[in-house]
């Protein structure tokens, strides 16, 4: 069955997009994404970056229905620095959560209410990457937040599977491999290598997906189902679930645990086809119309709001 949109935001964004793809790096925007039978209605777009629109504003999540994280790089006297910001979507106001001398990517909630966490890009020779764990509602300068994880370096994405497990994608010497880390004694578990940066946990379970890159011109979305309660009696196995889209490493999970990804301006989710018995990409909607082109990450809450990076960068 073919997979249809509605579009409900044409003229939306006409004021604020033309100048951000004239000026930005990578731009933020929020649009509302929800299933109708077999089609798909797309709402309320936003662009939510006009505060810094000649940055890099980077790995976002939702830290509830409506507020959002962002990774935001800024010129602090003469040079580049990334902290994270707190966009309130409702009041439409920001807060500056970090102001250190190290960048700060990739922030999310964690398991414990008291904390939030992000990978730190240490201010040290080698600009060492390693997961740390900051207090809520605290701005954060020198000297805040503890290191998990302190002898991992490299961490170049991760997701938190309960509070005690996180699984890691870790950088090696030639390729990225994947973890499952364990805070209460910093040990780690092999799970596979070759991966990419980019990883989801399923909304439903404890299972990861990930992007298997081992081969030069096919990659493939994987999942790793996890069974077993204790390190001990853990068991993974990886399961192929589709090739993805031509040279695109990136996608994300909707609340019902189809996957999305995109390619340029155009948003696709894996379906199912019967008549060829496997899964295959259908587009879901062309953005190019309201300004929103080049996709390179995309998040998505539970409630079906959705965030889009776009690099526009000309």
């Amino acid at each position: 069955m073919r997979t249809l949109v509605t579009l409900l935001l044409f003229g939306l964004l006409s004021s604020l997009h033309v100048q951000a793809q004239d000026e930005a790096n990578h731009q933020l925007y929020l649009i509302k994404l929800e299933p109708s039978d077999s089609s798909y209605t797309l709402s309320q777009a936003k662009y939510l970056s006009a505060y810094n629109p000649s940055g890099d504003n980077i790995t976002p999540s939702f830290i509830s229905p409506t507020k959002i994280f962002v990774s935001s790089t800024t010129d602090k006297n003469g040079y580049e620095q990334t902290d994270i910001f707190e966009l309130d979507l409702v009041k439409e106001q920001k807060i500056k959560i970090t102001s250190t001398l190290e960048n700060e990517l990739y922030p999310k909630n964690s398991p414990n209410a008291y904390n939030f966490t992000a990978i730190r890009e240490e201010a040290d020779v080698d600009r060492t990457k390693r997961l740390w764990k900051f207090p809520v509602r605290v701005k954060h300068e020198k000297d805040m937040g503890e290191a998990l994880f302190p002898y991992l370096g490299g961490i170049q994405n991760y997701a938190w599977i309960n509070r005690n497990i996180a699984a890691l994608v870790i950088e090696g010497n030639n390729e990225n491999r994947l973890f499952l880390g364990k805070v209460t004694d910093n040990s780690t578990i092999f799970v596979s290598s070759g991966v990419g940066e980019c990883i989801f946990k399923a909304f439903d379970s404890n299972d990861i997906y990930y992007v298997d890159k081992t081969l030069s011109n096919k990659w493939f979305i994987k999942k790793a189902v996890l069974s077993g309660q204790t390190k001990e009696d853990l068991d993974i196995q990886s399961i192929t679930i589709a090739e993805t889209l031509s040279n695109v490493d990136h996608f994300s999970l909707l609340p019902n645990n189809t996957i999305i990804s995109s390619k340029g301006s155009k948003l696709f989710i894996l379906a199912f086809s019967k008549n060829e018995d496997a899964y295959t990409w259908k587009e879901v909607a062309d953005l190019k119309p309201i300004g929103i082109t080049n996709i390179q990450y995309i998040e998505v809450h539970t409630d079906w709001q959705v965030l889009l990076v776009t690099n526009n960068k000309r």
